[in-house]
């Protein structure tokens, strides 16, 4: 990876972008300081074994996306970066043991884990780690109800994603920050479980379209006169009626 030494020649370069790489062992050793780069995404990238060390070479980045990349040592030679706060590893190869290594990233503030299939839980030792953590995303993870209780644990959490991961409704455990969560699944109508002892007070539902009916929409406005229901569109992710987003999704899309 000579290529990356090049970047010397834009010392004011803030924003670095490759996809399909290889990092071999040796790629960091002859690697200068990049200090102005504050995001990096390195998509379906490959590093062997201690290739993820380059990333010590970013000392100042804030942003993260290594989506769909494989490591060699799970995720083990991710350096600890003290300024990042969004880490988005989408659909990469991350276990329960990679989940570990994220601790040494204390200033996380978002994370993507959308597609990672081999993690099978979230403990209350992994998640109270995070004191920061807003934002959590498991989409495409087929959790078992009783493997999240870790999630209780996360003691700022305000965004959480859990559209195609198995997770209905009725098995939130209750999270007082909580500000959105997107979810499209519910194991039963919602009559025969009210009022659900989970939904926080102002919470945004971003549910699957048909997910409730009319009765049962109704119902939850009428116990939960703060609550926003919206419907995503299938194939987008996005309101239905265009509505706007919430503030602090915006201010992260940056």
């Amino acid at each position: 990876m000579l290529g990356l030494g090049y970047l010397q020649k834009f010392p004011t370069l803030e924003e670095l972008k490759l996809a399909i790489v290889e990092f071999p062992d040796e790629t960091a050793i002859k690697l200068p300081q990049f200090e102005s780069i504050q995001s990096l995404s390195f998509e379906n990238a490959l590093f062997e074994k201690c290739g993820l060390r380059l990333l010590s070479h970013f000392p100042n980045l804030r942003k993260l996306d290594l989506s769909s990349a494989i490591f060699d040592d799970a995720g083990g030679g991710l350096p600890p970066l003290e300024k990042l706060t969004v880490l988005e590893l989408g659909w990469a190869s991350i276990t329960d043991e990679s989940l570990l290594v994220l601790h040494k990233f204390k200033n996380l503030e978002r994370l993507e884990l959308a597609g990672c299939r081999r993690i099978t839980s979230i403990s209350h030792d992994w998640a109270a780690k995070f004191e920061r953590l807003k934002e959590l995303n498991l989409n495409w993870i087929q959790l078992d109800s009783s493997k999240i209780e870790g999630l209780s644990s996360l003691p700022d959490l305000q965004v959480l994603s859990l559209m195609q991961s198995n997770i209905a409704l009725e098995d939130l455990p209750f999270l007082p920050t909580l500000r959105v969560v997107r979810i499209d699944s519910k194991k039963q109508p919602v009559s025969t479980l009210f009022p659900y002892p989970t939904l926080p007070e102002g919470l945004r539902l971003e549910t699957s379209d048909g997910l409730f009916s009319d009765d049962e929409r109704d119902l939850l406005y009428k116990h939960y006169p703060n609550l926003t229901i919206v419907e995503l569109e299938p194939s987008t992710g996005k309101d239905k009626n265009e509505e706007e987003w919430s503030p602090i999704l915006k201010s992260w899309d940056r």
